[in-house]
């Protein structure tokens, strides 16, 4: 059975790249601090005082330079622990930590804003967490219910000088995907000007710094979401996030540009290349969020989808 060289490594090996590509960026944070201005790898906006409620946990912040940033006054902070990601200029995300409680307006006022950089009425949101593990908040539920169908963010939105005027959130519906195992969610959110469709995928059996318990729930997922993204609105960024926006969020988009990219075309899958190109798109994501892809175990869960990928066409 043919297999390119990359999917032959021992894991011995692939733990090794993966301590380097560690160690290298341990480096960059270590020079993004001394030299904070200077650095591309600088974290200021993150470390600031006035900024610091707005991080989940105090290790994990976006670049500054390409952080996203809040619609806000010049009286007000634009910051929101969140990255654009851009895999070769046609697969792009917006990877975010959970919202925390005190954040919740700054993640809508985001997914509103981007949307209206877009040019389109559609928000899509990947939430892979569940909201709570073995006691600890991971995120807070950030969207409204059946049961309280309304989510009002125009106070909080003013307070923090935010200003997209009346900003709302309204539960439309839900159902449940069994092939998927997640819950959608339609959501509308709402401006005093206009009225913007929120599709909310939410994935709840992944284990922070685990492996998802099916690549078959996830693969369906990360396919459903392109297929909605290409009837909707085809210039929609999706919004992907975990809990720190880092481990599960990397490995999710990871494995989108996988399910994208190689399944049609043959000729990255050459059994004589010795290139490896799941490397070279961690190497991608690091390069735009720290910690993207958390885990060994992580990594190793999807050389092992791409492995899938290529005795699948082995097999056809």
């Amino acid at each position: 059975m043919l297999l390119p060289p990359f999917l032959k490594a021992n894991p011995s090996d692939q733990r090794s790249v993966f301590n380097g590509i560690n160690e290298i960026e341990a480096q960059r944070i270590m020079e993004g601090y001394e030299h904070p201005r200077s650095s591309q790898w600088g974290t200021q906006e993150a470390v600031k005082i006035e900024n610091a409620s707005r991080n989940r946990y105090a290790n994990v912040f976006p670049w500054d330079k390409n952080r996203v940033h809040l619609p806000v006054d010049e009286k007000g902070s634009d910051y929101i622990n969140a990255s654009f990601i851009d895999i070769d200029g046609k697969h792009k995300y917006i990877a975010a930590q959970g919202p925390l409680r005190n954040t919740v307006h700054h993640f809508w006022a985001m997914c509103y804003k981007e949307s209206e950089e877009q040019h389109n009425d559609v928000v899509i949101i990947a939430m892979v967490t569940p909201l709570e593990e073995s006691g600890i908040k991971k995120c807070h539920q950030y969207w409204p219910n059946k049961n309280t169908v309304t989510l009002d963010l125009s106070k909080a939105s003013l307070e923090d000088h935010i200003t997209i005027p009346s900003l709302a959130v309204h539960w439309v519906g839900e159902s449940y995907n069994d092939k998927g195992h997640y819950l959608l969610t339609e959501l509308e959110l709402r401006s005093s000007k206009k009225t913007k469709r929120v599709y909310h995928f939410h994935y709840f059996e992944w284990a922070d710094a685990q492996v998802p318990p099916s690549s078959a729930s996830l693969l369906s997922l990360a396919h459903d979401i392109n297929a909605l993204k290409n009837s909707v609105a085809s210039t929609a960024v999706p919004i992907i996030h975990c809990s720190a926006g880092v481990g599960r969020t990397g490995t999710f988009i990871a494995l989108d540009w996988m399910l994208q990219k190689f399944p049609k075309c043959s000729a990255s899958f050459s059994c004589s290349s010795n290139t490896d190109p799941l490397e070279s798109i961690i190497w991608s994501l690091r390069d735009q969020r720290m910690m993207m892809v958390q885990t060994f175990s992580q990594y190793r869960f999807l050389y092992e989808v791409l492995r899938s990928f290529s005795l699948n066409r082995n097999n056809q």
